[in-house]
């Protein structure tokens, strides 16, 4: 019972995101925060999902690797037409 109560609970719970968009991204991110399920995380340390959007400099790789390690366990990384040059 107390298993199916907390699926139930995690289920109606927002996912904190923590997101790096190209430039090209941007607007398209803003429209995935209109929904309620989804919440903007202040920081890679408060996220649950890392959403990498567009694309991004060859420069970034080494950043979004940093801020990849930076979020705690379990975490998601999210590929949303991303590119970043050879693979993150």
């Amino acid at each position: 019972m107390a298993v199916s109560a907390l699926r139930k609970w995690a289920g109606e719970a927002p996912a904190p995101i923590f997101v790096a968009a190209g430039e090209e991204m941007r607007d398209r991110v803003e429209l995935l925060f209109n929904d309620g399920r989804l919440v903007r995380a202040a920081s890679p340390r408060h996220a649950a999902i890392f959403l990498i959007a567009g694309r991004m400099r060859l420069e970034d790789r080494e950043d979004l690797r940093r801020l990849h390690d930076q979020m705690p366990h379990p975490r998601v990384t999210l590929l949303w037409e991303a590119e970043v040059g050879e693979a993150a």
